[in-house]
């Protein structure tokens, strides 16, 4: 997917055509994808998300639901609402499985751990277990090595976050590669070897994208560590406050 290769202005075009030509029920589909794109670069998408869950509740569509429940799991990681990403998790886990998917399953299990849920995020690792292959066995990897450090097991978890890292580079998923170092510095520290090292490639792809919140995150979990500029790859220093990105 564009979100996870960090093709976002590419998807961003596409959807525009794809809005400015579809019936009006399609319509509406593709402005919440849309506007759950833009929300990674600190676009506020309002209560998009429980509205799609109030309209599936009337209509009792249940894919509706579960489509509703997956958007209101990003807003909420984003924003960092942790008690929401519980909430909505729980709800989403409860679903037939006929109506999720791995990928929900994934941030359900990422929103739990940042909450500090560690039994949700098991939960949600089983979940995905039926269905991993290709780039879900590298997010199963992740979650496995949050749950580690989250149980104190902290050379097992470095190991998983080494492996996942690698896995996503070389599927060239940049925004996975950016968002699996802010999970590292969260759950092993920002001084950890493996955080040090893979800090600057993340800060610069999130600089690239405009992903204006997760790149405010990764700067104060990072802040601590060293006060010296931030430099990327390419030693250009980079600004840590991105210019705001208004929607297309």
């Amino acid at each position: 997917p564009a979100l996870r290769l960090g093709q976002w202005d590419m998807a961003l075009s596409a959807l525009s055509g794809m809005e400015e030509a579809a019936e009006p029920e399609t319509r509406e589909v593709i402005a919440q994808s849309r506007a759950m794109l833009l929300a990674w670069r600190g676009v506020d998408p309002g209560n998009l998300a429980e509205q799609m869950i109030a309209d599936s509740e009337a209509t009792e569509d249940p894919q509706q639901l579960a489509n509703g429940l997956g958007s209101a799991l990003e807003a909420a990681f984003i924003r960092e609402d942790h008690k929401a990403s519980v909430s909505f998790g729980r709800r989403y886990l409860a679903l037939d499985s006929s109506f999720g998917g791995p990928s929900a399953c994934f941030l359900i299990g990422r929103g739990a751990l940042h909450a500090g849920d560690v039994g949700l995020g098991e939960q949600a690792l089983a979940a995905m277990r039926p269905n991993v292959g290709g780039a879900l066995d590298l997010d199963a990897s992740l979650l496995e090595a949050g749950i580690a450090a989250h149980r104190g097991h902290q050379e097992a978890a470095a190991t998983g976050y080494r492996t996942a890292l690698a896995g996503y580079r070389d599927f060239g998923l940049r925004f996975d590669f950016a968002l699996a170092v802010v999970d590292m510095a969260t759950f092993l520290g920002p001084d950890h070897p493996s955080v040090r090292a893979s800090t600057a490639e993340a800060r610069e792809t999130l600089v690239s994208l405009g992903a204006a919140p997760i790149l405010a995150r990764l700067d104060r979990l990072t802040a601590a560590s060293s006060d010296a500029p931030r430099a990327g790859r390419s030693g250009a220093v980079l600004s840590s406050t991105p210019a705001p990105v208004e929607p297309a």
